[in-house]
């Protein structure tokens, strides 16, 4: 179910294009030396010169909050491509949402609902992704 809701939310995105931003799914990431550490980043978020201005991971659960693995693993993609927005995408909203500054890497959680109208959640889930993007890359 996870690959499921992650491939849902990178293709339900990607058939809702938003202005000035631009979405890639799956980004394969290599680092070290041999480059023996191998990241999959589930979602770029990037601005119309195709800078990366925010990664996202999604996760098919339903925590109080987040876990500290999984920010610890949003904050590593967004310094590892260089941004400093991180965002954590769940299927519901969270009781304890997160909205937090790592080191230079400002991390929140989403949610994109799968109860109810897809297309209403879908947009909502656009406006709070699109408040991650700095401002000089969102649609006027």
């Amino acid at each position: 179910m996870a690959s499921l809701f992650e491939l849902f939310v990178a293709k339900w995105l990607q058939a809702h294009p938003m202005d000035g931003v631009q979405i890639r799914a799956q980004e394969r990431m290599f680092m070290g030396e041999n480059e023996d550490l191998e990241f999959r980043i589930d979602l770029l978020v990037m601005d119309a010169l195709s800078k990366v201005v925010a990664v996202v991971d999604t996760k098919y659960k339903v925590p109080e909050s987040p876990s500290a693995d999984d920010v610890s693993q949003v904050v590593a993609y967004g310094e590892a491509k260089g941004c400093q927005e991180a965002a954590l995408a769940y299927p519901i909203h969270l009781k304890k949402p997160l909205d937090l500054m790592v080191g230079r890497i400002h991390v929140r959680t989403l949610a994109f609902r799968l109860d109810g109208d897809l297309d209403v959640n879908g947009a909502e889930f656009i406006q709070d992704l699109l408040s991650c993007v700095p401002p000089i890359c969102t649609p006027a």
